[in-house]
């Protein structure tokens, strides 16, 4: 059983890892498109290495609340909760992010049309299909909660799923760039068993398997040489990779904040921003886009100075959103978890 006397620092720490690599990889992937960095070098390993573990991150993540949420809240009030989290910001944040990338016109990577704003959040574009895949995932993983013995079954989907995907790797990898709604439902396939390891190795189970936090760096480091180095099974060796650089990274994590209070300064400015991951989520390509476009716009070329500034534009800039948040919160829950979905305390 998971343990809710305390409240657990390592989730959000985990994700505040996990959206600092998300906002770098947009950030990477918008200066490739750029022609700002060149996809030769480093950059491409780096690219790969990124988009290797820190999507599952978010969905092993996910899972580790969902037991306690069905429980708390009952099977249709946890999809109602879910519907209201995720797809309402899926739709307002598609429209405003999409309008902006109308309006800029040929200053963004890729101008877009009227066509495409308008039919904005379905089927679920650019960052935006991870809400989508978040939601339906959770309202199917949710189901198994209603056999016995429902931990035993998850942990056999989970092992089919992986195989399944080691299996079929070179085929997700073609479904992935087929069509928006394939890609969408593709990526439900690879995310799923993240997700439902979530469920199964709950923070206490982390914690209790004693491994000190320089075995879980080596092991990290080691698969994601493993998945660059080899070129043999490919898709035995991404699932592998995948699974060992999530779990090796949450231990890191649960090890680094043990018997921390989440009042120290470091800690506590990390963990707000594993908190509010979500509106960073929603809002880094505004920001980190903007800073790209004034910048070159500028006659700024230099890889650092759009690199480490996209970044943290990126990270921070949403952050300004919070007080906005917290103050519509105060009038309008409702409202806002749809449209500034912020949080300023833990619980």
């Amino acid at each position: 059983m998971v343990r809710h006397d305390r409240i657990e620092l390592a989730p959000d720490f985990f994700k505040a890892v996990g959206i600092a690599l998300v906002v770098f990889g947009h950030v990477l992937r918008g200066l490739f498109s750029a022609e700002i960095v060149p996809e030769a070098g480093i950059w491409p390993p780096i690219d790969r290495m990124i988009y290797l573990f820190h999507m599952p991150l978010f969905f092993y993540a996910s899972g580790l609340f969902v037991e306690h949420s069905v429980g708390k809240y009952g099977y249709k009030g946890f999809v109602r909760k879910s519907a209201f989290a995720l797809l309402l910001p899926l739709v307002v944040w598609s429209y405003l992010q999409y309008s902006i990338q109308f309006i800029a016109g040929a200053a963004v990577n890729s101008p877009i049309s009227l066509f495409y704003v308008l039919t904005a959040p379905f089927p679920p574009r650019q960052q935006f299909w991870f809400l989508a895949a978040l939601f339906l995932i959770g309202v199917v993983a949710a189901l198994l909660f209603r056999f016995r013995h429902s931990h035993r079954i998850i942990w056999v989907l989970v092992a089919l799923l992986f195989v399944g995907q080691a299996l079929l790797w070179g085929t997700v990898q073609e479904m992935l760039l087929h069509s928006l709604y394939t890609s969408t439902l593709t990526q439900i396939f690879v995310h799923l068993p993240f997700f439902m390891l979530g469920i199964v190795l709950t923070t206490d189970k982390i914690r209790s398997v004693k491994i000190p936090s320089l075995v879980c760096a080596g092991v990290f480091a080691a698969s994601l040489w493993g998945y660059e180095a080899l070129d043999i099974l490919n898709g035995m060796v991404h699932t592998i990779a995948s699974v060992l650089c999530v779990l090796s990274l949450y231990k890191i994590c649960v090890n680094v904040t043990e018997g921390k209070t989440g009042r120290e300064p470091f800690m506590f400015a990390v963990l707000f921003v594993g908190m509010n991951s979500m509106i960073i989520y929603l809002a880094h390509v505004i920001g980190a886009a903007g800073y790209r476009v004034v910048l070159s716009k500028l006659g700024f070329d230099q890889i650092p100075l759009h690199l480490i500034g996209g970044t943290l534009v990126g990270i921070f800039a949403p952050l300004v959103l919070v007080p906005l948040g917290i103050k519509l919160a105060e009038r309008h829950p409702r409202l806002a978890s749809a449209v500034l979905p912020v949080r300023y305390e833990r619980r």
